[in-house]
């Protein structure tokens, strides 16, 4: 008997490895095959029979039904008896690219400022490796990706997006995942809402006191602080200065 090891191999048709018949007598040898298992005979340049004094080839390829190990036999019988050769390999579950999600929403944020990134992650849970991925991004929005063009056996990469608005209002684009198991592209939604800057506003922009008796408080005058824009005005403050600065104070309202 001898043996043929089939490589691990996907829930699909292998390579083909060769066995060889041999007849080293005279006439030519007729036989008959048979094959069990996951396996097939790709091709045979023997026919039904083994010329004299020649060896010819058959090949073999693998197919698995299911991950794990399987065997099989090729028999060859003829008028001298049985011979075999035992056929193993794996089976292998194929390459998956499941995203982690279909859309992504951005909050509100500053136009001409990046966004806070947001994580789309793609996994392959099969026994081979994942191979041609290309990742790409349309709109204002950007990308950055731990992905190469392989993405191993049971493992995972991130796809990192950030929200890049050049206008105030809405704002779509889409996240283009493609890799050698989809004739499509899988694709992710991506909105977001582009807002003003802060504007900072003061009014009046001065305030003019009657005479006043010494060391008497006058009425009190307002200042009105604005913000038009559409996001947060953060850290605002104020301080009298000049050199009279002491003869003027502020409330609180």
């Amino acid at each position: 008997p001898r043996s043929t090891l089939f490589p691990y191999t996907t829930l699909f048709r292998s390579t083909v490895l060769q066995v060889t018949a041999n007849n080293s007598g005279s006439p030519a040898l007729p036989y008959t095959s048979a094959i069990t298992g996951a396996f097939s005979i790709a091709s045979n340049a023997c026919g039904n029979s083994v010329p004299a004094v020649t060896a010819c080839n058959l090949t073999v390829t693998f197919s698995p039904v299911q991950t794990g190990a399987a065997t099989g036999a090729l028999t060859f019988t003829d008028a001298f008896g049985t011979q075999t050769v035992a056929l193993s390999g794996t089976g292998l579950a194929p390459p998956t690219d499941a995203l982690s999600l279909t859309t992504l929403t951005f909050p509100g944020s500053i136009v001409g400022q990046l966004s806070t990134a947001q994580t789309v992650t793609l996994t392959n849970s099969g026994g081979v490796s994942l191979t041609s991925i290309a990742v790409s991004v349309s709109g204002a929005f950007q990308q950055t990706n731990a992905c190469t063009a392989i993405l191993p056996a049971n493992s995972s990469c991130a796809i990192s997006v950030q929200f890049d608005p050049t206008v105030v209002g809405n704002q779509s684009g889409t996240l283009t995942v493609s890799d050698v198991t989809r004739a499509q592209p899988q694709t992710v939604g991506l909105s977001g809402v582009g807002i003003a800057p802060p504007a900072f506003g003061v009014s009046p922009s001065s305030l003019n006191f009657a005479s006043q008796q010494l060391n008497q408080a006058s009425a009190p005058q307002t200042l009105t602080v604005t913000n038009t824009g559409g996001a947060p005005l953060a850290d605002v403050g104020f301080q009298i200065t000049g050199t009279s600065a002491g003869s003027f104070s502020t409330g609180s309202t």
